[in-house]
C-alpha cells in the first residue's frame, strides 16, 4: 500500500529543522477516490456529499467506536500525556477527536506583532495574482469562489493566503490569531471533497465546493483578516465557540472539527504580515511546514 502514493514531504521546525515523510491516513481510499476511474464515480456520486460524512460521524458517535481508539493512538503516536482526562473516559471516537488537552499543553506565543497558529497543522503560503491564489502544486482559486462574496473578496486582492491543514491524527480545536472582535460570519458550500494535497493534486475543487464557515476578523494587530474553516471528506459538524459581535483574545478557543482532515485558511490585506523565514522558504518549494497551536508563524509587517 505504501506504494500507491509518493510520500509526501513536509518540513519540521526546531529545534532540528529537516524533511520527513507524513503518513497517510487511510491512504488505500484516498488513492481509489481521486486516482481510479470507478473510485472517482463512486466519489460524485456518494463520498463527497455531505450526508455520507453526516452518517460517517453518527456510526463515530456510537459507544461501539470506542474500539478505534487505541490503535489510533499507536498508530499515530498521538501523545496521550497532554489529554486533560484519561483516555479510558471517552464514549466514542468522536468524543476522542475532538478532545480538549491539558493546561499549558500548547501556549500561546504573546508577543507583540507576532501571528500565531490557529491549530496543530502543516503551513504553507500560497502566492496571489490578482485575486487569483496560485498554489506551487494543486488547483488555482480565487477569492471570491472562496469567500461568495466579490465585494470582500476585492479588498484583499494582492494580499498574503496561507494555508493550514489538519490530518486526521491532529489535535482538532482551533483558536484565534490575534485579540479581535468578530464581524460578520456566513457558510459557504455543500460537500465535502478531501483536503489532502493528493486530492488537491488531483484537481478537487475543494477549497471552493466544501462546507466552510468564514468569519471577518477586525483584529488589533492585523487589521481586518478573513479566517475561513473549511470542512473535508469524513467531516460531521463545523462546531463554531463564538458569535459576531464577541469580543475575543488571541490564542481563545474558536472552534473544533469533528471527525475527518480539515483545513484553515487565513486571507491578509496586502503589506500585512510576513511570514517566519523557513515557512517562506519552505513555502516557495511547495513544502508544508509543521506547526503547533499557538506558536509563531509569522509577524506585523511594519
Amino acid at each position: 500500500m505504501s506504494n500507491l502514493i509518493k510520500p509526501l514531504k513536509i518540513a519540521t521546525r526546531n529545534p532540528h529543522f529537516e524533511i520527513v515523510n507524513e503518513p497517510v491516513f487511510n491512504e488505500f481510499w484516498l488513492w481509489f477516490m481521486y486516482y481510479t476511474p470507478i473510485g472517482v464515480v463512486l466519489r460524485y456520486v456518494i463520498f463527497r456529499n455531505r450526508f455520507f460524512s453526516n452518517i460517517y460521524g453518527i456510526l463515530n458517535r456510537s459507544n461501539k467506536s470506542t474500539r478505534k481508539i487505541r490503535s489510533f493512538v499507536k498508530n499515530y503516536n498521538i501523545e496521550i500525556s497532554e489529554l486533560d482526562r484519561p483516555i479510558e473516559s471517552f464514549c466514542s471516537f468522536d468524543e476522542f477527536f475532538t478532545r480538549k488537552l491539558r493546561v499549558g499543553a500548547r501556549p500561546i506565543d504573546m508577543k507583540l506583532g507576532v501571528l500565531i497558529s490557529p491549530a496543530d497543522a502543516r503551513v504553507i503560503k500560497y502566492e496571489m495574482k490578482e485575486d487569483c491564489v496560485l498554489p506551487v502544486k494543486g488547483r488555482s482559486f480565487t477569492l471570491e469562489a472562496l469567500l461568495g462574496k466579490a465585494e470582500m473578496a476585492q479588498a484583499y486582492v494582492g494580499g498574503t493566503v496561507i494555508v493550514l491543514r489538519l490530518a486526521p491524527f491532529d489535535y482538532h480545536r482551533f483558536c484565534y490569531i490575534d485579540d479581535a472582535t468578530v464581524g460578520n460570519t456566513w457558510t459557504s458550500g455543500r460537500l465535502c471533497e478531501a483536503v489532502h494535497p493528493y486530492a488537491l493534486w488531483a484537481n478537487a475543487k475543494s477549497f471552493t465546493v466544501n462546507v466552510r464557515d468564514c468569519s471577518l476578523l477586525h483584529t488589533t494587530t492585523f487589521g481586518d483578516v478573513l479566517h475561513v474553516d473549511v470542512g473535508a471528506l469524513g467531516v460531521g459538524a463545523i462546531t463554531q465557540l463564538n458569535q459576531s459581535g464577541t469580543r475575543v483574545v488571541r490564542g481563545q478557543e474558536k472552534g473544533f472539527f469533528s471527525l475527518g482532515g480539515s483545513t484553515i485558511i487565513l486571507v491578509f490585506k496586502p503589506g500585512t504580515v510576513v511570514m517566519d523565514s523557513d515557512i517562506e522558504a519552505n513555502s516557495n518549494n511547495g513544502i508544508e511546514t509543521l506547526v503547533r497551536y499557538g506558536e509563531s508563524i509569522g509577524f506585523r509587517k511594519n
